[in-house]
């Protein structure tokens, strides 16, 4: 998990961390409660830090969702894999795998 996170931080940031990620959690999603779930699934605040000029985030924000964005989540295949990055609370990534396993990674 955590390199298919820093592999989507980076592609959609531009950003490389190799160091070793301040969180990194995951659990089936029919496991957490409903509030947990709806806060790990939900759209992140309004943009009060502007991802990098040039990065893929940047782009994304400016020129808005296209088909593969779906609420806020780049969906790569649907029900098998989607995944999202975020910068408001340090660089971010979730990722759901077959709908039933859900992943956070924050450096």
């Amino acid at each position: 998990m955590l390199k298919l996170a820093r592999g989507h931080v980076t592609y959609e940031l531009g950003v490389i961390h190799p160091e070793e990620p301040e969180l990194v959690e995951f659990f089936p999603l029919h496991m957490v409660k409903r509030e947990s779930r709806d806060s790990f699934e939900s759209d992140a605040a309004p943009i009060a830090v502007w991802p990098e000029i040039g990065s893929r985030a940047f782009l994304r924000a400016v020129v808005g969702a296209n088909e593969v964005i779906r609420d806020g989540w780049i969906v790569v295949q649907d029900g098998r894999y989607r995944y999202r990055v975020d910068q408001e609370r340090g660089d971010e990534v979730r990722i759901v795998l077959s709908e039933y396993l859900g992943c956070r990674v924050v450096w």
